[in-house]
């Protein structure tokens, strides 16, 4: 008995740990900015600790950072992405102090002639609820959608298109059909853009039909689409669900919200509408290798700025331009629970029964019943 007293009454001991660690929640993609400040409220100090001794992973790969400034207060910035599920948006970051990291690479490029920079660019924008779960869809379909129709009805859904340039653009809608029935066809859809009729699709049976037409009718601001099923084919009942929608159109170089991420050759460009002159330039084509790009200008222009660079990198790359006020914030910053301290109990002989037992021998008790 004493000796396990004694392992009880003595101090716990602390099992080795990192100089500290810290959950980062990322709800949104972007450049994602840590301050020193902020840490030290959940309990993290970066001071004394050196840059390449600050590791962040993401599902267990290590994740680049960039590490700016100098003295107490420091910044963390890292290319952070949300979580694709479709339950939720949140995903986990770990910072651990201590530990060697990843730094984030940096390439040089040069600034732009005005002369020599595209006007515009070819953008997308898609739209996509998960509202209704439709278990029926034929294997290999998505089995969540945004709406359905129950012919005869139609749906409406507006949409902006910020910094729109000439050009034609290009609508697709993704459906499903819901029912079947020996009428054919099934189902019968209308697409409207802004009060003109662009496309008509019929298909039969419950399988999934993607429309798409070219469209010469988008609006600069706020456009409305109108998906309708007129209920004509004489189908006992014509279902049809919406997945998603989007619009492929030309977008001239300017920012929204500080902000414009574009997909390009390599090239010039020139990006205007920043509200602040810092503006930093990533590439994300690969986005757990973000790079920061270095050597460009930045220049007045009117109230606003606007930033050129000429990039050589090979292949299809993926910019994002932003200023400090489009830097992302965690969701959340959050301290792991310390793991357990509890030592080990000491090993404990037997001693035998209490009444005329032997030290060392095991006595079996047995329940009545029992062998």
């Amino acid at each position: 008995m004493l000796p396990f007293l004694l392992w009880a009454c003595a101090p716990e001991k602390e099992l080795p740990r990192s100089s500290g660690e810290a959950k980062i929640y990322v709800e949104e993609d972007g450049i994602y900015r840590l301050t020193g400040s902020a840490l030290r409220e959940v309990g993290l100090d970066l001071k004394g600790v050196a840059p390449a001794m600050i590791r962040l992973t993401n599902r267990g790969q290590q994740v680049p950072v960039w590490i700016a400034g100098q003295g107490d207060d420091p910044t963390i910035e890292f290319y952070g992405m949300a979580n694709e599920s479709r339950y939720s948006r949140t995903n986990v970051y770990w910072l651990t102090l201590g530990q060697a990291g990843k730094t984030m690479e940096e390439r040089s490029v040069s600034s732009a002639e005005a002369a020599s920079v595209p006007a515009s660019f070819e953008a997308t924008l898609h739209r996509e609820e998960d509202s209704l779960y439709w278990p029926k869809a034929p294997q290999g379909a998505d089995r969540w959608y945004w709406q359905s129709l129950t012919a005869p009805t139609s749906a409406s859904f507006t949409f902006a298109l910020p910094h729109l340039a000439d050009g034609d653009g290009t609508l697709r809608v993704a459906l499903l059909g819901a029912t079947s029935d020996p009428a054919q066809p099934d189902h019968h859809v209308r697409i409207h853009l802004n009060h003109h009729l662009v496309a008509a699709a019929t298909w039969d049976g419950q399988e999934t039909y993607l429309v798409e037409a070219a469209t010469s009718h988008l609006l600069a601001g706020e456009n409305v689409l109108v998906i309708e099923a007129p209920g004509d084919t004489g189908a006992r009942a014509d279902v049809v669900l919406l997945d998603w929608y989007e619009v492929g159109y030309r977008r001239r170089f300017v920012a929204e919200d500080d902000r414009l991420q574009f997909v390009g050759q390599a090239g010039a460009y020139r990006v205007a509408g920043f509200s602040r002159p810092d503006v930093g330039i990533f590439d994300v084509t690969e986005p757990a290798n973000a790079v920061r790009l270095s050597g460009y200008a930045v220049e007045p222009e009117g109230d606003a700025y606007a930033v050129s660079f000429s990039d050589e990198a090979a292949g299809q790359r993926r910019y994002l331009a932003v200023s400090s006020m489009a830097i992302e914030q965690p969701a959340r910053l959050a301290r792991p629970p310390a793991p357990p301290t509890l030592g080990v109990p000491p090993f404990i002989p037997p001693t035998g029964g209490e009444r005329g037992g032997q030290p060392g021998r095991l006595h079996r008790h047995h329940s009545p019943g029992l062998p």
